[in-house]
């Protein structure tokens, strides 16, 4: 008869050091929890900063670019004769069009700001997608007047190969 007694400490026992165990166990899981969501939420901050830096970086290079791209314009504009005709009329018209729409994405970037500040994923997500949205249209006017530029150099060359001709 003494045998069951003994099975009911050993039991009680390790009953006791599996509910503290358990107990501890929920604990730390809990704080896991919080720390993963912590360091996520700091992962996110970091990467929506990082975008914003580059989104800041590639707008303030394009005033520069559209002047360039325009002095090239004109230089081959002028160059066939054509430097007051439609052509130019309708460039000066698209560049307009265009240092209006930087402006709206300074504006745009600026507002873009109030997410790093947020504490919660979801409004750093937003914030990232917003970024990443405003590059591509950033990247969208530098292709066109890197392309424009381009195709400068290739009329000057047809106008030189044409003149030496």
């Amino acid at each position: 008869m003494a045998e069951p007694v003994w099975m009911s400490y050993i039991g009680l026992i390790t009953g006791a050091v599996g509910t503290v165990t358990g107990i501890y166990g929920a604990i730390t899981g809990s704080k896991a929890i919080r720390l993963a969501a912590t360091h996520k939420a700091l992962d996110l901050r970091l990467k929506l900063e990082k975008a914003l830096v580059v989104a800041n970086s590639q707008l303030d290079e394009i005033p520069d670019l559209l002047r360039r791209a325009t002095a090239s314009r004109n230089s081959v504009l002028a160059a066939a004769g054509a430097f007051n005709s439609g052509t130019k009329q309708l460039w000066d018209r698209d560049l307009e069009t265009d240092q209006a729409a930087i402006a709206s994405l300074k504006s745009e970037l600026e507002t873009v700001h109030r997410y790093a500040a947020a504490t919660t994923e979801v409004e750093l997500a937003q914030g990232i997608g917003l970024v990443h949205a405003l590059a591509i249209k950033i990247s969208q006017l530098e292709s066109k007047y890197t392309d424009t530029m381009v195709a400068n150099d290739v009329a000057r060359r047809d106008l030189e190969a044409a003149r030496s001709r």
